[in-house]
């Protein structure tokens, strides 16, 4: 299984919960785990005018897997 950029959300808890056990953050590469403001602050980018020039690209928040 792989887990890549995990983001601290109430169902990331819960599935912690399930498995009983968490995701070591020494496999993250940046050591923790995202925050969900995070995520809304590239949406919120994506949805200004700043972003205008942006086509057809896949943006990626994984915690420094893709790097």
């Amino acid at each position: 299984m792989t887990i890549r950029g995990l983001i601290n959300t109430p169902m990331q808890r819960k599935s912690t919960e399930i498995r009983g056990a968490d995701i070591p953050l020494t496999l993250q590469p940046i050591q923790r785990k995202g925050d969900p403001r995070e995520v809304a602050q590239l949406i919120t980018w994506l949805l200004s005018d700043a972003s205008t020039f942006i086509t057809g690209t896949v943006q990626t928040i994984d915690g420094g897997w893709m790097a």
